[in-house]
């Protein structure tokens, strides 16, 4: 029963990302990190948008992983 709770919830979980993916990347977001402060020599809004790519793209593989293995339905290719 825990399991099957645990795999609803990542279920609900990877249906949300995606909406906060959007968020976090739309303009009126975007635009308060466009200032002239620069991080390691490299602008703010920069450092902002790879961040986001590179944690939405991390966010997505972990609940894929999770998703993958926790199925147990046999489907796995051999």
């Amino acid at each position: 029963m825990a399991k099957k709770a645990s795999s609803r919830r990542l279920l609900d979980i990877a249906a949300i990302a995606p909406v906060f993916g959007f968020i976090l990347l739309i303009p009126p977001v975007i635009g308060l990190f466009a200032t002239n402060d620069t991080i390691f020599g490299a602008p703010l809004i920069l450092v902002y948008l790879f961040g986001t790519w590179l944690g939405i793209i991390g966010i997505s593989a972990i609940i894929a992983y999770r998703l993958s293995r926790g199925t147990g339905d046999g489907s796995e290719d051999k």
